[in-house]
């Protein structure tokens, strides 16, 4: 499942501080049983000790290549952020190369992403763990939420496998000290 980005965003826009307290999750390998066996396509329903919920969509099949979008609905609003959108268009005869990750169409009408690491947020992502490191603070991202994101993948397959939600078990506390 392409999981852990979508999960972490998810604990990021809601609170880090907010534990997810159950995962409700289907997955299936619908369409790459030759290149995988794991799941090509997946859903999550994750639900926050307060009561919020967060879906995660996956799919590995879907044609168009690769989506990466984040909706946020609230009692105010709605944010859309949709980090694969472009405003480049072109419809090409021959294929001419990389037009952007996960892209499964090389001729006709092709949508490439300009500048695709800095528009994903890998050079953000890469400037700022390089300078946590360079002046001994601790990055956005620790070990601590990798532990976490994993906790939750956790819950997640052993719901595809019961077929309910799944409570994520986890030995040390979301918020524990020396994280």
């Amino acid at each position: 499942m392409a999981r852990e980005v979508r999960l972490e965003a998810a604990r990021y826009i809601v609170g880090k501080d907010v534990e997810i307290a159950e995962v409700f999750a289907w997955g299936a390998t619908l369409g790459h049983a030759d290149k995988t066996t794991g799941e090509d396509n997946a859903i999550a329903i994750l639900r926050f000790a307060d009561g919020r919920t967060a879906t995660i969509e996956a799919s590995w099949t879907a044609e168009g290549g690769i989506e990466v979008r984040n909706e946020i609905y609230c009692e105010r609003g709605r944010i859309v952020h949709d980090i694969s959108a472009t405003a480049i268009r072109a419809f090409l005869e021959e294929p001419v190369g990389y037009l952007a990750e996960k892209t499964d169409a090389d001729t006709g009408w092709v949508f490439p992403v300009a500048d695709e690491p800095r528009v994903a947020g890998y050079d953000e992502q890469f400037r700022h763990f390089v300078e946590a490191f360079r002046e001994g603070l601790e990055p956005r991202e620790t070990f601590h939420d990798g532990y976490v994101v994993n906790t939750i993948i956790d819950a997640a397959y052993r719901s595809m496998r019961s077929g309910r939600g799944e409570a994520v078990a986890r030995d040390i506390p979301v918020g524990a000290a020396g994280r």
